[in-house]
């Protein structure tokens, strides 16, 4: 994509660009981002103003083995990679965060735990993350018209915030057989989604809360 880097006075400029709109996108260095949908091309007046970065310090409680902590933005989800935390004594710190809410999950193979955080501008907020264990959990895919047995899925739990799943895959998920059942072995206990994909050809993904 066209970009440019600001001087030291901030300023910048993208040329070379099409007739027609474009959304504009500063980001600091700290990873603090600000955006200008539906700019014309050959506008001179465009002024970002980036808010103070925050953080979210994360706090993990049960877990059998150390898990992996990233937040994602909300309504990114697809369009951007997890921020991953870093792992400190005391627990997990994301810093360099852009104002707004945040959908944190911390995973191991077998347990996960996820909540929504509202970072604002300058400060860091806390959040805890409890492990409610694991369990298996059983179930069938079948065509949404005929309600014949679907073989070939792929089935995976996936923690959730809310009504969102979070785009952390737990485990490498489970395959339906002739029947359309699988059985996921260990998944996260809690509040979790279920996704089944792997026939795209043929079947869009299917979504379950539970």
């Amino acid at each position: 994509d066209p970009s440019d880097t600001t001087t030291v006075d901030g300023q910048f400029s993208i040329g070379d660009l099409l007739a027609g709109s474009y959304s504009l996108r500063a980001r600091s260095a700290e990873g603090v981002e600000a955006v200008f949908a539906d700019v014309r091309a050959g506008r001179t007046d465009i002024t970002f103003v980036l808010p103070a970065a925050g953080g979210i310090d994360v706090t993990t409680v049960g877990f059998k083995t150390a898990p992996q902590v990233s937040a994602i933005k909300s309504g990114t989800s697809g369009q951007s990679a997890p921020i991953p935390a870093t792992a400190g004594a005391n627990g997990f710190t994301l810093r360099g965060l852009s104002p707004g809410t945040y959908f944190v999950t911390a995973r191991t193979p077998t347990e996960a735990a996820s909540t929504s955080v509202t970072v604002v501008t300058g400060r860091t907020v806390r959040a805890t993350l409890t492990s409610g264990g694991s369990s298996s959990i059983a179930g069938r895919v079948i065509d949404f018209k005929t309600k014949a047995p679907v073989q070939g899925m792929t089935c995976r739990a996936q923690p959730r915030a809310g009504t969102e799943a979070t785009p952390f895959p737990a485990g490498d998920g489970a395959r339906t057989d002739a029947q359309g059942a699988f059985i996921i072995a260990a998944a996260p206990a809690g509040p979790i989604a279920i996704l089944c994909d792997g026939l795209w050809r043929t079947y869009s993904e299917g979504l379950r809360l539970v």
